[in-house]
């Protein structure tokens, strides 16, 4: 099995596009075999019985946060774009009203 460093810098040269040899892809997936089943233990034991509802409300309070933020970015989105179309307006009259100026 190889060390947690060594998988790490695996998954990332792997997750960033670059090229495994046959022996490195094999020693990635026991990595992350090797870690998704340390992960399921921990998730099927007792003590994370314990912690299972304190984790749902803590992602449903990030879901819920992060909807507001989206929400919030949505609302700051289409008032940019109503600015830009007010913006392009009044630069329209201004050039409309200097050219009538100099003429």
């Amino acid at each position: 099995m190889i060390t947690d460093d060594v998988g790490r810098q695996l998954h990332t040269k792997a997750t960033r596009g670059k090229p495994l040899t046959a022996d490195e892809q094999k020693e990635l997936q026991e990595w992350y075999a090797f870690h998704d089943s340390e992960e399921s233990r921990i998730l099927n034991s007792h003590l994370s019985s314990d912690l299972l509802p304190i984790l749902r409300e803590q992602a449903d309070l990030a879901l819920k946060q992060l909807l507001a933020t989206t929400k919030r970015l949505q609302e700051i989105a289409a008032e940019n774009e109503r600015l830009r179309q007010e913006n392009a307006v009044l630069q329209e009259r201004l050039l409309r009203k200097s050219s009538l100026q100099t003429a």
